[in-house]
């Protein structure tokens, strides 16, 4: 006997399709936040290796790599806030670490200029993270560089050990002697420098990332180290 199948009819597919689509939009916010929280953990790592690279530059040399307040911008678009010049001392000719670190929350296609004002075309090659060690310090501290190479400040003899709110003794007006960080999940640089300089944590402001914030909240996520 002949019988006849039966198929779906147009309002039990559309029933279907709109399961699957709210399925999807409960499902997709938790996978991109995995996604984030899971950048988040490869990015602190990371950070925890430059760490280990910078120290050992230091005990063999006695100094922290220079920072592009000293070296320059070498001609990337970003100047003197963040280049793969910074980063090749640590790649060549000693191999404190393998190759030079990437931000994967740094946009190609966005970046601040030297001061970090306004946006501009970014260099592909210049996603790297942010480092500020003695130069940036003297400058922050209100000093001036005596030798660059030596990363020495100009600091009066009088006040030295002493901390002033401007000027201070770059020595002790700091929480270390360099920090590097990552624009974070908001893609966007949050001046996460500062937080080394010892003032900076009793204003409130918040350039430091945290989750309990919320996952893609505001702030930089930093490294900071030396002393």
């Amino acid at each position: 006997m002949w019988r006849r199948e039966r198929a779906f009819t147009l309002i039990e597919l559309l029933i279907v399709i709109a399961i699957i689509l709210i399925l999807i939009a409960i499902a997709l916010p938790n996978f991109l936040e995995a996604q984030i929280r899971a950048k988040v953990a490869n990015v602190s790592a990371e950070l925890k290796t430059i760490e280990t690279a910078v120290t050992s530059y230091r005990l063999e040399r006695g100094f922290d790599p220079a920072d592009g307040t000293t070296l320059g911008g070498a001609g990337y678009v970003a100047g003197s806030e963040g280049n793969p010049f910074v980063w090749s001392q640590l790649t060549t000719p000693v191999q404190y670490l393998t190759s030079i670190p990437i931000d994967e929350f740094l946009p190609a296609d966005y970046a601040v200029d030297g001061g970090g004002n306004g946006s501009g075309v970014r260099d592909p090659n210049n996603n790297v993270y942010r480092y500020y060690a003695a130069g940036w310090r003297c400058q922050a501290a209100g000093f001036s560089l005596i030798e660059p190479r030596r990363l020495e400040c100009r600091v009066n003899p009088a006040i030295r050990g002493q901390i002033y709110s401007h000027p201070f003794d770059p020595d002790k007006g700091f929480l270390g002697s360099w920090i590097a960080l990552s624009a974070g999940p908001d893609q966007s640089h949050g001046y996460g420098e500062w937080e080394l300089r010892v003032t900076a944590q009793s204003n409130g402001y918040p350039r430091t990332y945290s989750p309990t914030n919320g996952t893609r909240s505001y702030g930089d996520i930093v490294q900071t180290g030396g002393g």
